[in-house]
Order: structure tokens, then C-alpha cells, then sequence
């Protein structure tokens, strides 16, 4: 998660709280949580960078504290429950994976329909930044729809697609499309010949 993305992030969660109910209050109680664990890299960088950072920013900046009540790995909203957990209120903040929500999020899922992309998490990063930034109705649908607000993106690996498996994919797809049927019919001819052999030593 890159420096640039953690601003935003800060930010908004900066304005949300200075402007949300109760702003005469000097600490501020917010449930965060996600359905994977802290093992993952991603709900890691929420607690050991997200977490103190905004606090720490907000210490800074305002008359106010927060305290953090965390539900990370399912203790609050399994996979594919966290975005309706948010909308709720029974996180105030959390991480919702488009993967697992396809009935709501199937537009924010835009990054696993690409055919390629980059290994560089920054690049990544900037380029579905780029995407919410150009594409006002993303952030919207979130705030109309389901009671919340888009703060940032993460990004993960490619899931171990490397140029060897593309090289693979390239070469089977430039093949004759009739090469694996003449294949097949040169097994099936090999294997009743052999049967045919076996039958007649039997026979005798």
C-alpha cells in the first residue's frame, strides 16, 4: 500500500470523524474488521499502519482520541458479509473483497476482469485509484445504496500467474484446432490394436 494511498485514506477518515455525530466528544469509538485474519498482508497494513496513523493524525490535529475495537478473521463478518456489517453499523469501518460480494460489488471487481496486469503493488495501487477517481458512480453506489464510504483500495499478487503459465496459454491457443482430434483418433486406433494383439495370444 503506497504513501499516497495512505493519505487519502487518512483523510477521509480524518473529515468523517470531525464531521460525524457527537463531534463534542473527545474519543471516538470505531469497530474495525474484515474477514481475513491479521496473517494476511492486507488486513496486517489496516492494523499496523492504518490504525495508529489515523489515530495518530487525529491526536494531532484535533481534540479528539480514538479507540479502536477490532474484529478481524470472521469475528465479526465472515467473507462476503462485510460490506452488509458496514452498512449496518456493526463495523464502522471494514474490508469489503468485491470477489465475494458479486451481487453488489460486481462493478467494483473491474481488476479481476483485466487479462493482465502489473506485479508492481504501487502501479497497481495508482491505477484502480485512477479508476474510483474517473468513475464518480463507484463511490457513489456505496454511499446511495449501502450506507458507506470508499476510503481506499488495496491491492494483492497476481495468484502466481507468471509469464511461463502465459508462454503455455500462448502456444496451446496458436495450435491446429484439429490437432487434438487426430491425436485422440491415434490413441483410440493404438489402444484397439493393442487389444486386438492381446485377444489373438490369448486365442492361441
Amino acid at each position: 500500500m503506497g504513501i499516497s494511498l495512505g493519505r487519502y485514506a487518512l483523510a477521509a477518515a480524518i473529515a468523517l470523524l470531525c464531521t460525524g455525530n457527537g463531534a463534542g466528544a473527545t474519543t471516538f469509538k470505531l469497530k474495525i474488521g474484515a474477514g481475513h485474519p491479521p496473517a494476511g498482508l492486507w488486513i496486517a497494513t489496516l492494523r499496523d499502519v492504518f490504525m495508529p496513523r489515523v489515530a495518530e493524525r487525529v491526536a494531532k490535529e484535533t481534540p479528539h482520541k480514538i479507540e479502536w475495537t477490532e474484529g478481524f478473521g470472521g469475528s465479526v463478518c465472515k467473507l462476503g458479509e462485510c460490506l452488509e456489517a458496514i452498512e449496518s453499523g456493526l463495523l464502522d469501518i471494514g474490508d469489503a473483497h468485491a470477489p465475494f460480494e458479486p451481487a453488489k460489488m460486481l462493478a467494483h471487481n473491474f481488476a479481476y476482469f483485466a487479462p493482465f496486469g502489473t506485479p508492481d503493488p504501487r502501479v497497481a495501487a495508482k491505477a484502480v485509484r485512477e479508476v474510483y477517481e474517473r468513475t464518480p458512480a463507484l463511490r457513489k453506489v456505496l454511499e446511495d445504496r449501502y450506507n458507506q464510504v470508499f476510503i481506499a483500495a488495496g491491492v494483492v499478487s497476481s495468484g502466481g500467474l507468471g509469464a511461463f503459465a502465459l508462454r503455455k496459454f500462448c502456444r496451446r491457443k496458436q495450435r491446429n484446432p484439429n490437432e487434438g482430434i487426430k491425436n485422440e483418433t491415434a490413441r483410440k486406433e493404438k489402444r484397439n490394436d493393442q487389444e486386438e494383439s492381446s485377444g489373438s495370444c490369448l486365442a492361441r
